[in-house]
Parts: C-alpha cells; structure tokens; sequence
C-alpha cells in the first residue's frame, strides 16, 4: 500500500453558521435514532456534527501524537500514550490504570528526554562523554576510535623500539648482529663464549673462557692460524705448546725432551771429568780435574783444576 499523503488541517463544517451544527442524539444508537426522530432522514446538522467530530479527533492525533491516556480506554498490550507529558507503553491489557503509578505492572516508560537521562558511572548506565584523549584518566569518559588508534600506534611504535633493544633485567636471548659505539663495561658472569667452537664462519678472532682455560683465537678463510691459551693451573700454550716465562722455567730432567745423555751429545768430542793425579803438567785433555783431599791442598783441599786448551 502507498504511503497516504498528510491531511490537511481543516475541520469539516468548523465554519458552519449558527444552528448548521447539532449534536448527534444518541451516539451509541446511531442512525437508527433517526426512525424515532426524524422519520429516517437524518438531518444536515447530524451530518456536519458527526463529521466535524471524526475531524477534530484526526486532528488531536495530528497536534498530540501519541493519545492522553484516558481512565475509560481499553489498552491492549503495546499501546502507547501520553501522561503529564511523558510516554508510556502498556506491559499489558488494562483500563483505568495511570500510567505514572509507582512499580506500575501494567505501564513503562517509554521514551526519555536527554535530560533525564544520568551520565554513566562505574555503577550505573547513562550516556557517555566521548574523548579522544590518550592521556586521561577519566572514568566518566568512553574513548573514541581515534584515541583507540592512537594508543595501538604508541604500543606498536613501543614494541618495535623495544624488540630492537637489550633488556636492563634478567636474561635474554639476543640475535642480530649488535653494535656498540662506546667501551663495555660488564661487573660480573662475564662470558663471550664458553667453546671455541661456537666461532661461526667468517669470523677472525674468537676470545673465550670457562673452567678449564681461556683462549684467543685467530682465524683467516675460517682457518684457525694461532691460538694463545691459559689454563687453569697458570700455563701458557700456543697452539698447544707450552710457552715457559719467568714465573714458569722450564726445568732440565722435565721439560727438556730428547736431550743427549752423553758429552758428545752436546758437541764435546774430547772431555775428561776425572780424579787428578801426578803433575799438573800430566792434564793436558780438555776438561774437569779434581784431587782427593789430604794432598796437601791449600783451602781445607777445596778446590780443583780445569783445563782448556
């Protein structure tokens, strides 16, 4: 069905001249009223009546909207009015029920002006004051998309800032290649690494340390060159070898390995080491001499010959 077109305002026969107009006998009969009165012809001024009435009716709607509830209507669940200028919906069939009665069964509210409508707190609903503040702390205030927004991006903009960063605290996994412009300074648990084979490929120089020694390592095309050690109980090796120094000499019967056990070993061809005797005319081979005590020798007989040609 097509939307019908507003009526206009007029009331029929509002105009009429003094007695067109005359009250309709007897609402409830009807026009059946006529056959008592009128010999069944109703007259004009019934008809201006009863039209001049379904008029003002259409424009009381018109000018109210919703009805004024009334003490003689009967309300069908649904049905909407009017009372002391507030709007009610019927929860229910009832007649001669005022709509404004205190925990009414029969009527609710049922549109509010924005002014009685409480602002929203933590306890109760009502409307909301919108903010597209980032910085608040307000509880009364709802935030907007934009201040939603905003916040994500600060979060975002955080997390990358910090997922580019080492932790002040507790231990932490770090990967990437870091780097620091200014001198390191690490009070305690100090470690660069506790393997030497944790050097990767590429690198030339690993520094390390754990309980048995530490090392520094050189590298050239990933090919260990050289790598100086201290261990633990204070020796240095280079590639293994020992390196002897002030604190640790190296001692003759122990460190010296494949040393000659003869004179000749050491390029001494003609040597004696033997007990003097006769003349020392008589010593004319290279080497050492000494002679037994009580051959009158000056010295409490301490002392001995060597020859050296």
């Amino acid at each position: 069905m097509a939307l019908v077109n507003k009526p206009d305002e007029s009331i029929f026969a509002s105009s009429a001249k003094r007695g067109e107009v005359d009250n309709f006998p007897d609402l409830l009969r009807g026009w059946g009223i006529t056959f008592e009165q009128t010999q069944g012809i109703p007259p004009m001024e019934w008809f201006n009546f009863l039209f001049k009435r379904l008029d003002e009716k259409h424009t009381y709607l018109m000018q109210r909207g919703l009805p004024e509830w009334s003490a003689t209507q009967d309300y069908t669940k649904g049905s909407c009015v009017q009372f002391d200028g507030v709007s009610y919906r019927a929860l229910k069939n009832s007649k001669n029920n005022r709509p404004n009665e205190s925990g009414s069964q029969y009527w609710v509210r049922w549109g509010f002006a924005l002014n009685e409508i409480a602002q929203a707190t933590l306890q109760q609903y009502g409307l909301v004051q919108l903010s597209s503040a980032t910085n608040s702390n307000s509880e009364t205030e709802a935030a907007t998309s934009k201040a939603v927004k905003t916040a994500y991006d600060k979060a975002v903009e955080a997390k990358t800032t910090a997922d580019g960063k080492v932790g002040l605290n507790g231990n932490e996994s770090i990967n990437g290649e870091k780097t620091f412009e200014n001198r390191i300074v690490a009070k305690r648990n100090i470690r660069i690494s506790d393997n030497p084979h944790y050097a990767s490929n590429g690198d030339h120089l690993n520094i390390g340390a754990n309980n048995g020694d530490c090392w520094f390592e050189y590298k050239s095309s990933n090919r260990e060159i050289g790598t100086l050690r201290m261990h633990a109980n204070g020796d240095f090796t280079y590639k293994r070898n020992k390196i002897y120094h002030e604190g640790a000499k190296p001692q003759f019967n122990t460190d010296i390995e494949g040393k000659p056990n003869t004179l000749a070993g050491y390029g001494i061809g003609n040597f004696k080491v033997e007990q003097g005797q006769g003349d020392a005319n008589g010593y004319k081979t290279d080497g050492n001499y000494y002679l037994a005590s009580g051959q009158n020798l000056p010295e409490n007989g301490e002392w001995h010959i060597e020859v050296v040609s």
